[in-house]
Formats: structure tokens, sequence, C-alpha cells
């Protein structure tokens, strides 16, 4: 008599097994050899993920994931194509628990792919990448902007760039990519002169990194350095577009197959393992399809 017996309810705010399953699948990708990007990316895309649902990976159904990426698009306003790359990770995440056999079933077998449609991208002009190039104020500056272009390598690329990365004799860099797959790419006689004339000038520090910051202990440019750079760049330029680092890998890929370079080496400079996915990066322009239209059809 005189007590009341009343349930608490579990505190925790995490209480399913969901975080130590993305915990699990990180580490299994790690090992598969994906890049500490797209680990990243798979990170923080797959613990929103788990902050929204609480619920044991058993417990989830395509119901829990669809009212997710119905909430994801309309609170967030998201993009389709950022809607699709959210629903790519949770399929990657959900097929790995089906074949450990954490899960019975697949939720995500009943979710459709996003409509994302498509755009033409716009490369740079020849005009606009000399406006670029006359914008740069440092030879740093100047470095990075002939590195992107003249080898089309990826931004997570030119930032690990040691000072040693460089063959002199052939003018090549040896890149470790995506998926650490190795590859050769050139670089021009014009990015030797700057990379050369901006070595004596670089900052003296323990790290081999090529771009570093200029304050003590003058750690390795990040991603988002290299972005405020190439955007401050392209300002001063007054470039009417959006100018980022990936666009250089674009534009060269583009110059060079409209110049007549072959796809299959436009391919293997870009390090990838498809043609198709080549050919993205490299539409032909209107003034070409114009161009080939009245030379062979235009009777």
């Amino acid at each position: 008599t005189n007590y009341e017996i009343i349930f608490k309810e579990n505190e925790s705010t995490d209480s399913s097994d969901l975080s130590a399953k993305i915990k699990i699948f990180l580490s299994s990708k790690k090992l598969d050899g994906l890049s500490d990007v797209t680990l990243k990316n798979y990170e923080l895309n797959l613990n929103r993920f788990a902050r929204s649902v609480k619920k044991n990976v058993s417990d989830i159904t395509t119901s829990d994931i669809r009212l997710f990426l119905s909430d994801l698009s309309t609170t967030n306003g998201i993009m389709n194509s950022t809607l699709e790359t959210q629903k790519s990770i949770l399929k990657s995440f959900f097929t790995w628990l089906e074949v450990e056999e954490y899960i019975v079933r697949n939720p995500m077998k009943k979710i459709r792919p996003t409509k994302t449609g498509s755009r033409l991208r716009k490369a740079l002009t020849v005009e606009e990448l000399e406006m670029i190039r006359d914008a740069c104020l440092t030879t740093k500056e100047r470095c990075i902007i002939e590195l992107l272009f003249c080898t089309g390598i990826r931004l997570s690329e030119l930032i690990q760039l040691n000072t040693d990365s460089f063959n002199w004799n052939d003018n090549s860099l040896r890149i470790i990519g995506k998926g650490n797959k190795e590859r050769i790419v050139q670089f021009s006689n014009k990015a030797k002169f700057y990379v050369e004339k901006y070595l004596p000038d670089r900052e003296v520090a323990p790290s081999k990194a090529l771009f570093i910051s200029q304050r003590k202990p003058h750690q390795r440019l990040g991603n988002r350095a290299i972005h405020r750079i190439v955007k401050s760049i392209a300002e001063r330029a007054n470039i009417d577009k959006n100018v980022y680092p990936h666009l250089f890998r674009h534009s060269m890929a583009t110059m060079g197959l409209n110049s007549g370079m072959s796809l299959p080496v436009i391919q293997q400079l870009l390090g990838h393992s498809s043609p198709t996915t080549s050919m993205i990066y490299a539409k032909v322009d209107r003034d070409s399809i114009k161009y080939e239209y009245n030379k062979y059809l235009n009777q």
C-alpha cells in the first residue's frame, strides 16, 4: 500500500542497433577500398537516416524509408539528384545487410529511382580559361588552375599531390584515384613552368604536400580551401558562370574531345572504368555539332 508503480520509458535516444550496423558497414567498405571522401559521404547520409529512423535494422520497413525520403525532400528542399544519392547509399547499405544476413528482406527493393533529368554541363571556353589565368595573383593560384585543367585530376587527387609527385623527365604524374586505382596522367609544359616557379616560393614545412596553408604548421590544403581559392579567382575574372574545381576536369575532357582526342585516351586520363562515364564529362559543344552536321548531312 501507499506505492504507485509507474513504467519508466527508455531515455536513450538511440536504443536501436542501426548506428552499430552503420559502423560495421563503413569498416567493410573501407576494406573494399573506397576512398575517404566516399566513406565520409556514406557516413553523413547514413547517420542522418539513423537519427530519423530509430529502429533495429530488422524492423525497418519500406514505409519507414519512404517517409524519411519524403520528409528529407519536403523539409530540406533538396534537389532530385541529391535525393537519388541518398537512395543509392541506402540501397548499398541495405543490400549489404541482406548479404551479411542481418536482415531477411531488403526494404529498398521497392524504392524506385528518382527522375533527375539531364542538363548539359557548361564547360569553360578558351577565352574564359585565359581570363581565369590572367586573374591569378600568385604563382600558387596559377599552379592550382594549370594542374586542375591540364591533368583533369579530381579535387581529392590534387589535394594529395606532394612535392615529389612529379616526373620531370616526361611530364607525368602517378595518381591514386577512386577505388585505390593507380593511373598515369600528363601535365603540360605550362604547368611545369609554374610548378617549378612555385616550389622555391613555397614555405618550408615538414609536410611534403604540394599545396599547404600559409600559416604554421603549414598543413595540407583541404577541399574547402581549394574551393575558396578557385571561387576567388573566378570572381576576379568576372566569369558569368559557376566556377568550381571539378569544372576544369570537365573542360579538359570537352576541349580534348572537340580537338580530336580519342575517347579511350580521355577515358584513361580521367580514370574512368567505362567510356560512358567519360562521355558525360565530354559533351560535344554546339559549334562542333553544327559544323559536323553541315559538313556531312546538310546536302
